[in-house]
């Protein structure tokens, strides 16, 4: 997955990544991640919600670290870079629920 303990990358520093993959890689970027509700890791996780086939997320979680990073289409039909990483030895518990929050709010608010 690539996700190592000793990688140190701030969500900013990815969030700058996705833009400039979507600028100029576009579809082909896109159609590397998986869709909500519909494939990968997130198949599942978003099937019966609001964001199912509007978001193209990457997943990497280990022991203390649960993070997901990519594009939401939000209500307005825009797309929006969301990075959440969550380092905490709750993180499986916790850091999942999050990270759907901020997901789904992305897509219903903005």
């Amino acid at each position: 997955s690539g996700l190592s303990r000793r990688a140190r990358l701030t969500a900013q520093s990815l969030a700058n990544l996705l833009d400039h993959a979507a600028l100029n890689y576009g579809q082909r970027w896109m159609d590397t991640l998986a869709i909500a509700g519909v494939d990968g890791t997130i198949k599942r996780r978003f099937a019966h919600s609001s964001v199912c086939c509007r978001a193209w997320m990457k997943t990497g979680t280990i022991r203390g670290v649960s993070n997901i990073a990519g594009y939401v289409e939000g209500a307005s039909g825009q797309k929006y870079v969301v990075v959440v990483l969550v380092n905490d030895k709750y993180a499986a518990r916790y850091g999942r629920k999050l990270a759907n929050s901020v997901i789904e709010w992305v897509g219903n608010q903005l």
